[in-house]
């Protein structure tokens, strides 16, 4: 069965953390692992928040998004999927220049996987996106999103991709944990979309 895929872009699709912890050294000589960059784990104890927005700038500028790399396995996983028929859509925060920049590094980095991106910006919820593509999977990386997704698209499969910094969260029942790429293919071809 024909599935619609809806992937987050940092965290899922790109080691979006990887250039955080660069632009990090580079501006300010702090060293992070890329695994632990998130906001609550760098505010206020390695970052000012003024210092965490400056890097979160301009890792999503061209400059730090030309040095992403890819998730491992996401590219040939995808790419399986692709070939099979499954239509692949990234729903980000990013809009406008941020949101070219990703879809540039992409188009790079999958060499020609095809994928349509979806911004729909900072702070707003990807339901109704979901919910309008009507689509059967979603994978993120960021819990909340996920639930907030849960109780606006009902019926859509959500898996939260596993880092260190949401290893330890009690999932809820509509969200599946996914490890690596590599199950990923297994986890929906077993799956139950009635």
């Amino acid at each position: 069965m024909v599935q619609k895929i809806g992937v987050d872009f940092s965290g899922v699709l790109a080691n979006f953390y990887l250039a955080k912890t660069q632009c990090a050294s580079e501006l300010f000589g702090v060293e992070c692992p890329p695994q632990m960059f998130k906001r609550k784990q760098v505010v206020p104890n390695l970052f000012s928040d003024e210092q965490y927005e400056q890097i979160q700038k301009l890792t999503y500028g061209p400059e730090y998004g030309s040095r992403l790399t890819p998730v491992p396995g996401v590219v040939d996983c995808l790419r399986g999927l692709s070939l099979e028929g499954h239509k692949l859509y990234v729903i980000t925060s990013r809009r406008g220049a941020e949101l070219r920049v990703a879809e540039e590094w992409w188009k790079r980095t999958s060499d020609g996987v095809p994928m349509e991106f979806i911004g729909t910006g900072k702070g707003k919820s990807k339901g109704p996106a979901v919910r309008e593509l009507g689509l059967d999977v979603l994978v993120d990386d960021d819990l909340r999103k996920l639930i907030q997704v849960s109780e606006e698209a009902v019926g859509t499969l959500l898996f939260l991709f596993s880092w260190c910094y949401n290893a330890h969260k009690k999932l809820p029942d509509r969200v599946r944990r996914l490890s690596s790429w590599e199950q990923f293919p297994h986890l929906i071809a077993s799956a139950n979309f009635a």
